[in-house]
């Protein structure tokens, strides 16, 4: 008895940022503007999605977190996060700085990975054409948020591939989300 909405939100080159983030707000507005006719209970929302899709759910989930006072929405029950992408390349060393140094990091190792590489991940996060992003936009740079920022966040569950230039921002994800319970 679950109710799938999958949301396919515009896509770059032809829609920049923040046209996919505002997709999925509107989609969320929507959703629950019509849970009764989807049948769904308004309480057991989770969010979730594979790489960008990640990128834009845990973006979103953040921010209901961080916006909690405000909304009019219950609480998300979790979020389901496939190899996300979790900060823009140009705002990564708050994340390397998490590391025991920036030699390990999965976009060293994995710079030529088979399936994306770091110059291919570049390419493709070069389509939302942001200028000059603000490493401290946790709506852009969920992955860079604090402790207490997601101190309290819905149970998340994360798919991470070894292989993958975003293996250590979902990990350090991972450990921050644990740590802060």
């Amino acid at each position: 008895e679950v109710v799938v909405l999958n949301v396919n939100y515009r896509h770059t080159p032809e829609f920049t940022h923040p046209t996919q983030w505002n997709d999925a707000e509107d989609a969320f507005e929507w959703a629950h503007d019509n849970m009764d006719k989807l049948c769904c209970n308004p309480s057991k929302v989770v969010l979730g999605g594979i790489s960008a899709g990640a990128w834009v759910a845990s973006s979103l989930t953040l921010d209901r977190h961080l916006n909690r006072e405000n909304n009019r929405r219950p609480p998300l029950a979790g979020q389901v996060l496939m190899i996300p992408c979790l900060a823009h390349l140009d705002c990564y060393e708050p994340q390397l700085k998490k590391m025991k140094h920036h030699s390990v990091s999965s976009y060293k190792e994995n710079e030529l990975a088979p399936l994306l590489s770091v110059s291919e991940l570049r390419y493709f996060t070069s389509f939302l054409k942001i200028k000059n992003p603000d490493v401290k936009d946790v709506k852009l740079n969920p992955g860079n948020a604090t402790p207490a920022q997601v101190k309290g966040m819905p149970p998340t569950v994360l798919g991470i591939v070894g292989l993958d230039p975003l293996r250590d921002e979902a990990l350090l994800y991972a450990k921050m989300l644990t740590e802060a319970g």
